[in-house]
């Protein structure tokens, strides 16, 4: 829910993972597959490994980092929507925050399949002219040289 805040304000991601649908909510796909990975269940990744050797592994679905998070990799606009998201969200069970997060853009991609951006920019409110920047910035980045 942090993306969706951070797009519709500042027009980017903060981790700038793709987000699938799936079945209990959205899911940052690089961060799930690392910690699946830490847990001992996915496909091996030199990437993966420093994040395995960063957490501790309470539970099948609880990780909890070994070490502080180091904030001068975050903005402050990325800390700001962080703390925010987890002061609404800390407190909310399970199936709530399941409900939440099945929004407008959740509900438009197909089961397992990636949730476009301009869908989580919309489902949070983002104006057009956020909408807009938010496509240009896309189609920015898309762009390949030969």
């Amino acid at each position: 829910m942090q993306k969706k805040k951070h797009l519709v304000k500042y027009g980017r991601s903060i981790v700038g993972d793709t987000y699938y649908a799936m079945k209990n909510g959205p899911v940052p796909s690089f961060i799930y597959d690392a910690l699946k990975f830490a847990r001992g269940d996915g496909t091996p990744n030199s990437l993966f490994e420093d994040i395995a050797n960063a957490i501790s592994i309470r539970s099948n679905y609880t990780f909890v980092a070994i070490e502080k998070a180091d904030l001068d990799e975050l903005s402050k606009s990325d800390i700001e929507c962080l703390d925010k998201s987890i002061e609404e969200n800390r407190d909310i069970e399970y199936t709530a925050l399941t409900k939440k997060s099945h929004d407008a853009a959740w509900k438009a991609a197909d089961n397992n399949d990636a949730i476009d951006t301009l869908n989580i920019a919309k489902a949070g409110g983002a104006d057009k002219e956020m909408l807009k920047y938010i496509e240009e910035s896309r189609d920015c980045n898309n762009i390949v040289f030969a």
